[in-house]
């Protein structure tokens, strides 16, 4: 396996242009390298967005608003448009600033 990286330029930022060569294996290993990579964040985004769904069925009942949507407004149409209040014994759990 090869794979070779050489700094062209380096910049400013701490960041630098470089070159990578590579033969068959060293392609084969970077892509499985990428792919693991990303696999990895997307188990890490699945298992946070199941932590935050456990921290909201944490909260007690009386605690959590009845409807979380109110109307704040009409279109042209005269149709109304809807809002979403922010929970704000979730968000401060969650560390959320209300949005």
């Amino acid at each position: 396996m090869k794979i070779q990286v050489k700094i062209v330029k380096e910049l400013p930022d701490g960041s630098a242009e470089c070159l990578v060569t590579y033969d068959k294996a060293g392609l084969k290993f970077l892509i499985q390298a990428g792919f693991d990579a990303v696999m990895e964040e997307a188990v890490g985004l699945r298992e946070r967005k199941n932590n935050v769904r456990a921290v909201l069925a944490a909260i007690p009942k009386e605690g959590r608003k009845a409807n979380s949507k109110k109307i704040v407004g009409k279109t042209k149409s005269g149709k109304p448009t809807k809002g979403t209040r922010s929970n704000s014994r979730a968000s401060k759990i969650l560390g959320s600033k209300g949005n």
